[in-house]
């Protein structure tokens, strides 16, 4: 069971935590034929199956975890069949929403950032919330001014299925985006230097975000730490280098049985946040 940081607990209470989800929540969901959300190496795996023949050297990046490098020639290579093949693996099976998905929604924070393309958690939120969370992509030019309007939003920081032309997913759709849209990287940076960011279900091989909390460790590196939960069983070599470079205090628990040890404790952190606000509630020390 994960124990919950007395600190994280209070600033998802006062919504000064910011949620990330990542790739890992969405695999918690099935679809038809009892299939999962496929991870980003999955993905990329039954693409380079749709080669005839299969270029070796796309095969060894993605061995060598180059998923960039393997994403932008796959893309190539595949051509027209590109679209299709995002649409077979994040929509048609039609993704159920997880028990994961709805603990995460409950802890009702006012931001929430995924770089994930399906859209399982977002619709679930909007359609849960009546239509009151609003969900953003990178590029909408108003995504300031629902953080200032004090609005819930889902952030979909790589785009969505939604507009696979604008999904960043490759090396150049990453380079691209960091020059053309600078000022919602500028937005990210200020989100994780003035909020206690939770990370769940995301690994640490997004350049980009691996880039943001770098620069804000090395900055402020005096400042409370961010959270991830991991069920990776990382060395405690690894746990320190996380929490030096990036300021991300890492959270274990057993992957056993699909991540079971995750849904008790995100519930536990339910009922610890409900409890927290009702004290906040109580004593008015917002």
């Amino acid at each position: 069971m994960i124990q919950w940081p007395d600190q994280l607990v209070t600033d998802i209470a006062r919504r000064r935590a910011v949620l990330m989800i990542g790739s890992g929540i969405s695999r918690h969901s099935t679809g038809q034929g009892g299939s999962r959300p496929p991870t980003w190496r999955g993905f990329l795996e039954t693409a380079l199956d749709r080669c005839n023949p299969k270029p070796k050297h796309i095969k060894k990046a993605i061995q060598r975890g180059q998923y960039l490098d393997a994403c932008e020639w796959l893309k190539k290579h595949i051509d027209d069949g590109w679209v299709p093949l995002l649409r077979q693996s994040f929509v048609e099976p039609k993704f159920q929403t997880a028990d994961v998905h709805k603990l995460l929604y409950q802890l009702d924070c006012r931001i929430v950032l995924t770089p994930n393309f399906d859209l399982i958690y977002d619709g679930y939120a909007v359609a849960e919330s009546q239509q009151t969370i609003l969900v953003k992509n990178y590029d909408d030019a108003d995504i300031i001014d629902g953080i200032r309007r004090n609005d819930r939003l889902v952030l979909k920081v790589h785009g969505s299925i939604h507009e696979p032309a604008k999904m960043i997913f490759t090396r150049s759709d990453y380079a691209q985006a960091r020059t053309r849209y600078a000022g919602f990287y500028s937005l990210l940076d200020a989100l994780i230097n003035t909020n206690t960011v939770l990370i769940i279900g995301a690994g640490l091989d997004d350049p980009d975000f691996q880039l943001l909390f770098e620069d804000s460790a090395a900055e402020f590196s005096s400042g409370l730490p961010h959270y991830m939960t991991s069920g990776d069983n990382f060395h405690p070599d690894m746990i320190a280098t996380i929490r030096k470079t990036r300021n991300i205090k890492t959270l274990p628990y057993s992957s056993r049985h699909n991540h079971a040890e995750l849904v008790s404790s995100l519930t536990e952190l339910v009922r610890l946040v409900g409890d927290r606000r009702a004290d906040l509630t109580r004593t008015m020390d917002w």
